[in-house]
């Protein structure tokens, strides 16, 4: 239950962060929303665990502090 519910998290709070850096929140929402499935995915067909993957927010703001840096 957990897992499910920092998913939903992460859709909700990466795309509002990542939109603070100038980033179209809707493709941020959608990016998060696909690399979470595909790993999933991976990893339940190739390699064969039962394990749910996605985003972390680390990513997101060591973008968000290069972008501010940069202007």
């Amino acid at each position: 239950m957990p897992l499910f519910l920092y998913r939903w998290y992460i859709l909700a709070v990466n795309p509002a962060m990542l939109a603070d850096a100038g980033m179209d929140s809707a493709a941020v929402f959608t990016a998060t929303a696909v690399s979470a499935a595909v790993s999933t995915l991976f990893m339940a067909f190739f390699t064969n665990y039962p394990i749910a993957l996605a985003s972390f927010f680390v990513e997101g703001i060591v973008f968000m502090q290069f972008q501010r840096a940069a202007h």
